[in-house]
């Protein structure tokens, strides 16, 4: 299979889901771990110790205010989404050759995680992850939002046609949801230091800018999902 490479300061939209379709987050506890590996895995200086040690994994993450400041970034993170049984990421790649190396570190580490914790072998992600280049200024903005509205999946809202009656009960149910960058665009804080805000600021530099561009999801062109992103839906 031939290798993806990726560019210093170009931004990608990266995906994975499991094997077999299987889910890759079976409770609240494994988005939390992924979440807390999006953190820790981005520092080309952070050794990960076989075993996990959790004492050390928990300093790390209880000092992130303070360790943030110190920390040799393999990418930038843009956004990110968390399903069921796939994720979606919008990153910048910081260095040569950081991309790759932070999903190595990400997918192995959480297949160990998973592997460990329901007592099971073999792969989790049904290959290797997937990457689409971003070229232009409305790509990265529509996938930030392509993203975010994945959850209305659950809900049984037919967004992807353009079909959305009430967009406070999107709205409600995208509150709700802690396992996206959506918070971070509505100018509410994190729990760790994942997303770059100033990157998500420049995107968005007004909250109401950003749920506006969500409501304009109907009236859009861009509502015939691109065939990239058509192949993580749930």
């Amino acid at each position: 299979m031939r290798k993806l490479t990726f560019d210093t300061d170009e931004y990608y939209h990266i995906y994975n889901r499991g094997v077999d379709h299987r889910d890759i987050f079976l409770a609240d506890t494994d988005k939390q771990r992924f979440y807390e590996s999006l953190y820790l895995f981005n520092d080309k200086k952070h050794e990960r110790r076989r075993g996990g040690f959790d004492i050390d994994r928990a300093m790390l993450l209880s000092g992130a205010e303070v360790f943030s400041y110190d920390r040799d970034l393999l990418m930038s993170l843009v956004g990110f989404k968390l399903m069921t049984n796939h994720y979606h990421l919008l990153v910048r790649q910081e260095q040569d050759d950081g991309i790759s190396e932070f999903m190595h570190r990400l997918g192995t580490g959480y297949t160990n995680f998973i592997n460990v914790k329901e007592k099971r072998s073999g792969s989790l992600f049904e290959g290797p992850f997937k990457a689409v280049h971003i070229t232009s200024d409305a790509q990265l903005e529509h996938v930030i939002r392509y993203m975010h509205l994945n959850e209305v999946d659950r809900h049984g809202i037919p967004w992807r046609e353009g079909r959305v009656e009430d967009w406070r009960e999107v709205l409600t149910i995208l509150d709700a949801d802690n396992y996206s960058s959506h918070g971070v665009y509505c100018g509410r804080g994190q729990e760790l230091p994942v997303v770059n805000l100033e990157l998500a600021h420049g995107l968005f530099p007004d909250p109401e800018e950003y749920l506006e561009f969500l409501r304009s999801w109907s009236q859009s062109d861009m509502v015939h999902i691109p065939e990239d992103l058509i192949v993580c839906r749930s």
